[in-house]
């Protein structure tokens, strides 16, 4: 597999192994196959385990247990950039592009999917792509020269660059490590990379596979005429769409072109069209390849670590607070205080309130979409200020969360993180905890968040338990999308038998775990 992805850059594929691999015998090799391609596939691992679910119904099991492990890995949802305003300022002070997805990473830096606010609900989405990219000294000038000529092309089968700027110095060390960085805004183009695309499409026609190196052709014909090298033509550049259309994103790394002199140049454009074009071609043959038989005792060892490792990340994280039992709190029943300004004065027995109860713990006090937009205030001004606080940061994603917004309940979520890990922070690991909860329901649960896996809730709910937050689970904006994903639960893998004893269905084994309370 990893020469499969470093010499061919093809994500491994079903199509590639299933001569070899048998999804119920050899579940364990099915299992390490599927995860690495979805693991690469990114934020697109949902698109490529539905199309592969229809073409492989066979190894619907495997896709749908892989699928779940990836969204539990909770790095996935944490990036400071979440939230963050660029450009221009609005007459709000804020930026006219904030950020609201990433897309993806490369050479060049880190690509994210942001709403123009200035056009944003005026009859338009307003969807843009924002590249944000460092630059040494001495590249600002020819940076925005290079995205000036990009702006030239109008080819249908490129994303047209649309605006180009500076980020504060404050916001770039956050964002990309460095005090200088740009954004190039251009086209929202919405797709499947090449790699992806291709291994979601195994069956794709020769015709269908050469209508994209022709739209590849036609981008780069447009990119020349208007004098510009792309400078980074590779598969993850070139977006295909659900019509088959293919369209050539990124211009970070541009630059004016060159005359060629006898031919295409090693590392060219011209020279990587070719390559592209022989690589996406080339069908994806099946690879039959001998494996060594797994031993139960390797297996037993391997499943006793997943399982110990899940169950210390989600169910033997410590509670929020010290309480009685697993609903009760010291505070229950109490009426936060609320001063002048709309917001509580203890924004630690405001916050523990919601975290417990939900919102009947608020009941009669100002609504949510005031308070999140007086949290998410005082929060930004305290962060501008150099002195972000974790529990600050975490009523600011709370409330917003309250109110169905994903982008800055995560944005505040991913803030509070980084507030907890900052040199000198008394903030509680389960504080972290918390706020990497909030990140998690704001992706799959939150109107137009992510479709999550069968039975997600219910780890989310026990997780929550143990944090005393199960007053999040009761927020109204999720309750539709948290009940539709119980009613979709599977059987349960592992088993309790007491006594440090889990029963692994999958092998029949029973593995001790000590200290595992059957959660």
């Amino acid at each position: 597999m990893r020469d499969v992805v470093r010499l061919h850059g093809d994500l491994p594929s079903i199509a590639r192994y299933q001569a070899s691999i048998d999804p119920v015998s050899d579940r364990e090799l099915a299992e390490l196959v599927v995860e690495r391609a979805l693991t690469l596939a990114g934020r697109h691992a949902g698109v490529l385990a539905h199309r592969w679910r229809g073409l492989h119904p066979d190894w619907a099991p495997v896709i749908d247990a892989c699928l779940a492990a990836l969204m539990l890995d909770e790095s996935l949802v944490q990036d400071a950039a979440i939230g963050t305003s660029l450009g221009p300022l609005l007459d709000d002070g804020l930026g006219r592009y904030e950020i609201v997805e990433w897309l993806g990473s490369g050479s060049g830096g880190r690509t994210y999917e942001a709403v123009d606010r200035a056009v944003g609900g005026h009859g338009s989405e307003g969807r843009v792509a924002v590249k944000l990219i460092a630059i040494g000294e001495g590249r600002l000038e020819e940076m925005f020269a290079e995205a000036g000529l990009a702006r030239r092309m109008t080819s249908e089968s490129v994303a047209r660059v649309l605006d180009a700027g500076v980020v504060d110095p404050r916001t770039a060390r956050v964002l990309v490590a460095s005090d200088r960085a740009v954004f190039i805004v251009h086209e929202f183009v919405d797709g499947l990379p090449l790699q992806v695309w291709k291994a979601a499409h195994p069956d794709a026609t020769v015709k269908a596979r050469t209508a994209v190196i022709g739209a590849i052709r036609r981008a780069m014909a447009a990119c020349h005429a208007a004098g510009v090298s792309h400078g980074d033509l590779s598969p993850a550049n070139v977006l295909v769409d659900a019509q088959g259309n293919a369209r050539l994103v990124d211009f970070g790394r541009a630059e004016a072109r060159s005359p060629s002199t006898t031919g295409p140049q090693p590392g060219s454009d011209d020279a990587r069209l070719g390559e592209l074009a022989e690589w996406l071609l080339s069908p994806t043959a099946p690879t039959i390849v001998q494996f060594p038989r797994m031993t139960s005792r390797w297996f037993a060892a391997s499943a006793a670590i997943v399982v110990a490792a899940v169950s210390a990340t989600w169910f033997l994280a410590g509670p929020f607070l010290e309480r009685g039992g697993a609903d009760e709190a010291p505070w229950a029943g109490t009426t936060p205080v609320v001063t002048p300004d709309g917001l509580p004065g203890d924004a630690s027995r405001w916050l523990q309130s919601v975290l417990a109860e939900g919102p009947l713990a608020v009941d009669g006090e100002p609504g949510f979409p005031q308070q999140a937009i007086a949290w998410d205030s005082r929060a930004r001004g305290q962060a501008l200020a150099g002195a972000p606080t974790t529990e600050l940061e975490l009523c600011a994603a709370v409330s917003a969360l309250a109110c169905g917004d994903r982008v800055r309940a995560t944005y505040h979520a991913n803030q509070a993180i980084a507030a907890s890990e900052a040199p000198g922070s008394e903030a509680k690991t389960s504080e972290a905890d918390i706020a990497r909860l909030v990140a998690n329901l704001a992706r799959f649960f939150a109107p137009g968040g992510e479709d999550a896996p069968p039975g997600y809730a219910d780890s989310l709910e026990q997780h929550a338990r143990r944090l005393g937050a199960p007053g999040l689970l009761r927020l109204p904006v999720l309750a539709e999308r948290l009940a539709a994903n119980k009613s979709a639960e599977e059987p349960r893998r592992f088993r309790s038998e007491g006594g440090g004893k889990v029963f692994d269905a999958r092998s029949g084994m029973t593995i001790d775990i000590p200290g595992y309370d059957g959660k």
